[in-house]
């Protein structure tokens, strides 16, 4: 059993775990990934910057060595060709010489030599690499020293170091193009890694939705085809789930109405029961009560007997109106029978004779149809069962009593409503099956429709139902959702 507040949600729901844990701070997986994506992008843009450094100072130290090793064999033996007694001049050509090779720098010390004699070095086109990025590179420098004699007797001394700062260039270069590269490219993968983990919590949160329309009530829900294969499963299990609950209403509904069938026609076989049983004998016995007293008036010492018979008769009349209330609130013999608005405006009519001091209103737009004695009964008792609670329990003044059918869905053609709506305090429900707006909410359940709990707005206190119909005067619609 189900009574909804204004909002069609259940006032007494049972708190879900996934509530209790929405309660909590959880980290986010969405923002766990997205940083895992940035921070291994990072990570692998360091790794692929060490291993270029650590490779191009292997492959400096390479070549390096190897060009000056060049360098060295070649001194070695121009300077065995110059012979003993060189001219200056001549190992002046030699610097010269050397300095056309790459990797390595010569120079010539000597009290004659000039200026361009020292610290001669290969052609260096390349743009010169920041210091930090040298300090990464660069090896452990190489050096030689040729000691020369001179054809005047002098001595002079050929230095020859290797020089990486020329293949330093070319690595910066190379570096200064790559890294920027792969930090574009790591950006880039970042990026598309980025879209896809949020297509796929995209699609987790139309999930997490549908499941929340689900718990709702809304059964119709579907997902639509899914985005990606691994969630093909999920989709079809969730789609199989709505529609397997859907069934399973369905299934309820009808053995609800079913047996909500069953129980009124056992209220109104009572109710034939009690009326051709009772009342006839009932009938009997205030005629035979008549009948003693015309008799007892004719007969001698009668006074005797007037008062007596004439309680007798009282407590028959009494007992007799006893019984019309039970068949009436058993079956009340109009329903079913009459239009809708006929039996409620009775009935606001019954109470408007029984509390003169309240004003009472009642507003139909339901024509002359009928709904079926199981709906129409429930509207009746329903108004009944309201309009008692604002007269007794919160001393209402003025009455307003609404029947309307507005607009349906796919799955029903209208909904009927109705609406009890006082000035008095809030009412208080009755708790006997059957009886009371709990039971008249478990009624209107059972036929597919809610029941709004008493609330107070406007200083009003309103409670309604709704029950979805077919077409007028076919009944309520089964299965069918307002």
């Amino acid at each position: 059993m189900t009574v909804r507040d204004g909002n069609g949600l259940s006032l007494s729901p049972a708190i879900s775990a996934g509530t209790q844990a929405a309660g909590r701070r959880l980290p986010q997986l969405r923002s766990r990934i997205m940083l895992g994506v940035v921070g291994l992008s990072a990570v692998l843009w360091l790794l692929l910057a060490f291993g270029m450094v650590v490779n191009a100072r292997l492959a400096t130290r390479a070549e390096v060595s190897a060009s000056f090793a060049i360098a060295e064999r070649f001194a070695e033996a121009r300077i065995a060709s110059i012979g003993p007694a060189g001219t200056l001049e001549a190992y002046r050509r030699l610097v010269a010489e050397l300095s056309e090779m790459r990797h390595v720098s010569a120079a010539l010390s000597h009290p004659l030599a000039g200026p361009d004699d020292d610290a001669a070095t290969g052609d260096d086109d390349e743009e010169e690499a920041p210091r930090w990025f040298t300090a990464l590179i660069e090896n452990e420098p190489i050096d030689s020293l040729f000691t020369l004699t001179l054809d005047d007797g002098s001595t002079a001394t050929l230095m020859l170091a290797a020089n990486d700062a020329d293949e330093i260039a070319e690595v910066w270069q190379d570096f200064s193009f790559i890294l920027p590269v792969t930090i574009l490219y790591g950006a880039i993968l970042s990026l598309l890694s980025m879209l896809l983990v949020n297509l796929v919590f995209a699609r987790l949160r139309r999930i997490e939705d549908a499941l929340d329309r689900l718990r709702e009530g809304a059964l119709e829900t579907r997902l639509d085809d899914a985005d990606f294969a691994e969630f093909g499963r999920v989709t079809g299990g969730f789609n199989d789930l709505a529609s397997h609950l859907c069934e399973e209403k369905r299934l309820n509904r009808n053995l609800a109405r079913r047996l909500l069938d069953a129980h009124e026609a056992e209220r109104r076989a009572l109710a034939n029961d009690l009326h051709d049983e009772l009342g006839p004998h009932l009938f009997s016995l205030r005629a035979a009560v008549a009948m003693l007293k015309r008799k007892a008036a004719r007969a001698d010492g009668g006074d005797g007997l007037e008062t007596p018979l004439h309680m007798l008769e009282d407590e028959v009349a009494t007992l007799q109106s006893a019984t019309r209330r039970l068949l009436a609130g058993l079956r009340p013999m109009s329903v079913g029978g009459v239009p809708l608005r006929d039996t409620v405006e009775g009935a606001v009519e019954s109470f408007r004779r029984s509390s003169p001091d309240t004003q009472f209103a009642c507003r139909t737009e339901t024509a002359d149809a009928t709904f079926g004695e199981v709906v129409d009964l429930t509207v009746y008792r329903f108004v009944q069962e309201s309009v008692l609670n604002a007269l007794k329990h919160g001393k209402a003044r003025h009455v307003d009593v609404s029947i309307a059918l507005r607009p349906g869905n796919a799955s029903c053609d209208a909904v009927l409503e109705a609406t009890v709506a006082n000035d008095g305090t809030m009412p208080v429900a009755s708790n006997r099956e059957g009886y009371g707006l709990i039971g008249i909410a478990e009624r209107v359940e059972a036929l597919g429709g809610f029941a709004t709990a008493p609330g107070v707005a406007g200083g009003r206190t309103t409670c309604r139902i709704a029950i979805p119909v077919r077409a007028a005067g076919n009944g309520a619609a089964e299965g069918a959702r307002p």
